[in-house]
């Protein structure tokens, strides 16, 4: 090894152990700095430092749950075992078992990692993400998540070559996971409306307004059909409370002035619509078929974790003559996937969690839904993002252990760990920035 190779090596340890001493006293800052890492989208990292980031991620996450075990045993609030995540760590335990049978183990592995970061992080969101203002750290990394997507796409439009009518590729990021992100991090950019008032809240309007704009731009010009309909899904559903109302309104002008100023906006998504062979749901119900057949084949045991798009292979070719065009394909239903993967034992547990989440969230809206509760606003921001995220998860391949997935589900529980009586009281403290009454109160 060349002493330059040496000095860098040691260079970056020492650089490491620094930030690490000053990282380990401040655990909520730790994970928000693992948040960010971990839902900054593959497609975007540099090629030529790939490998390096994908250490930082893994590091600040471990780093995160080191820090959050030195500081435990000193805090007088318990740990809380969720039964969401609790049935997260039952399916993850069934899905390294079903690894004894996998074909291709390094798969099954890569599939595990994700399931285990997800769920190491979703833990912390837990036991962490108790006050407003922790919440509000949290929806500042989606911000920055979001935002770091619209500039990137913007910057790919405007220098990047793009031609009008093309699908937008912003770096290797999947068309049709630009929706599904820039969907749910809108959650992130509308926080800080509800939580300011007075001149500080027009200009979080005006930012908000910005990103909505851009997240039309992008996701008609990336040609995904699917995030189009989530983007249309989740702007109607603006309308049914009063506090989200104006972002209705600001959507709705938005699309209409923007596809009257620029109806080349849609060429992508026609050319794609007279372009694709299939029926209006991409070919997936061949998909959909296909893994169903796979999983009658194995119900109980599954494939194998991260197995299912290459055992799926056979029952597609069985389907169709145009399987080069589905070759590798996973099912494209994330309940399938998981399916076929870990058959019915996983899916009933992966099923669970998601239900029980959800159930967490209603339960809880109604249980904190306070007079002058600041969460009573978070309530139909999250469902809001929530359907339109779920509108193009249900359909998205690959999503079953996403990084938007495992953030979903902590927006989801984060209400079940706050206290009402502690809730009220955190949103009134003096350095918090309080919602006006009318915006605390929700109106159906």
């Amino acid at each position: 090894m060349s002493v330059p190779l040496v000095l860098l090596f040691v260079g970056g340890g020492a650089c490491a152990s620094a930030i690490a001493v000053f990282l380990l006293p401040r655990p909520l800052l730790v994970l928000n700095i693992a948040i960010v890492l971990y839902l900054y989208p593959f497609g975007l990292r540099p090629i030529n430092v790939g490998p390096l980031f994908d250490y930082a991620t893994d590091g600040m996450i471990a780093l995160a749950l080191c820090a959050w075990l030195l500081h435990a045993p000193f805090q007088r609030q318990p740990i809380r075992w969720n039964v969401a995540w609790l049935l997260l760590a039952f399916f993850i335990f069934w899905a390294s078992v079903t690894l004894l049978w996998a074909t291709d183990v390094v798969e099954g592995r890569k599939s595990l990692v994700a399931f285990l970061l997800g769920s190491i992080l979703l833990f912390l969101v837990v036991q962490q993400v108790r006050t407003i203002r922790e919440i509000d750290g949290v929806m500042r990394c989606l911000m920055i998540v979001g935002w770091t997507v619209v500039i990137a796409g913007l910057l790919t439009v405007r220098f990047g070559g793009y031609q009008s009518g093309d699908r937008l590729k912003i770096g290797d990021l999947n068309e049709n996971a630009l929706g599904v992100l820039l969907t749910l991090m809108l959650a992130g950019v509308i926080w800080p409306v509800l939580r300011s008032s007075g001149r500080t809240r027009l200009v979080y309007m005006a930012i908000s307004a910005a990103y909505i704009l851009s997240t039309v731009i992008l996701v008609l010009l990336s040609g995904s059909r699917g995030s189009t309909i989530s983007l249309v899904v989740m702007l109607l559903a603006f309308w049914f409370w009063r506090p989200l109302r104006p972002w209705a309104k600001i959507g709705s002008a938005l699309v209409a002035g923007a596809l009257m100023v620029a109806p080349f906006l849609l060429l992508a998504i026609q050319n794609r619509s007279s372009e694709d062979t299939g029926n209006e749901l991409g070919s997936r119900d061949i998909l959909w078929t296909a893994a169903w057949r796979l999983i009658q084949d194995h119900p109980f045991t599954g494939v194998g974790l991260g197995n299912g798009p290459i055992e799926l292979r056979p029952y597609i070719a069985a389907l169709t003559s145009d399987y080069a065009k589905h070759f590798g394909l996973p099912a494209h239903n994330p309940f399938l996937e998981v399916g076929c993967d870990t058959g019915f034992i996983g899916m009933l547990l992966y099923a669970g969690v998601v239900i029980s989440a959800l159930w967490q969230f209603f339960y809880n809206r109604r249980r904190l839904d306070v007079g002058g509760a600041a969460l009573s606003a978070y309530f139909p921001l999250v469902l809001v993002c929530a359907v339109g995220y779920i509108s193009s998860f249900i359909k998205s391949g690959g999503m079953e252990n996403h990084p938007t997935f495992f953030a979903l589900m902590a927006l989801l529980l984060i209400p079940s760990q706050i206290a009402p009586q502690y809730a009220a009281k955190q949103a009134w403290r003096p350095e918090d920035t309080p919602l006006s009454s009318a915006t605390l109160r929700l109106q159906h």
